[in-house]
């Protein structure tokens, strides 16, 4: 039986920079084909590892249910990246560990702060669903202006 779901596994091997303005501290980073990804890490800022946990299965779920929002992943952290990045060790006060994280694939062109923007989004029909859903899954962080991403390419002519 083939799944309905899948969350792909990646090993990132290098940094590019930290994520702006971001609660959990997340950084961005390129895998080998020089995809990006938005990488949370287990020891982060928010509480647990059960956060990630919960917000992999909600990206996978709401992929699965046609929700615009980019692609979820297990990201692999090895040695060498910690190493060569000496910051990461004390990111949050403690040790970062190596195996594996929480990201998404990263939207480099797009804005976050988007209240002023919203009026030209193309897909304002999935904007009900989104919010419908982060209801059913009991995320509070929706009043978060950088928790919606309008990407340049998607908005409509003026």
């Amino acid at each position: 039986m083939e799944s309905l779901i899948t969350i792909p596994t990646v090993k990132i091997t290098r940094h590019l920079e930290a994520a702006d303005e971001s609660t959990s501290n997340a950084q961005v980073f390129a895998d080998e084909t020089g995809k990006q990804f938005l990488v949370k890490f287990k020891e982060n800022n928010l509480g647990t590892a059960k956060i990630l946990a919960n917000e992999l299965v909600a990206n996978a779920l709401g992929s699965l249910l046609g929700m615009p929002i980019p692609q979820g992943a297990i990201v692999e952290v090895d040695d060498l990246i910690l190493s060569s990045n000496p910051d990461f060790p004390t990111m949050y006060g403690h040790q970062i560990s190596t195996g594996y994280h929480c990201g998404t694939e990263f939207i480099g062109n797009a804005y976050r702060q988007v209240k002023s923007l919203i009026a030209n989004v193309s897909n304002k029909p999935d904007f009900p669903g989104v919010i419908v859903f982060d209801i059913l899954t009991n995320n509070h962080d929706r009043d978060n202006d950088g928790n919606f991403l309008i990407v340049l390419s998607n908005l409509a002519p003026a």
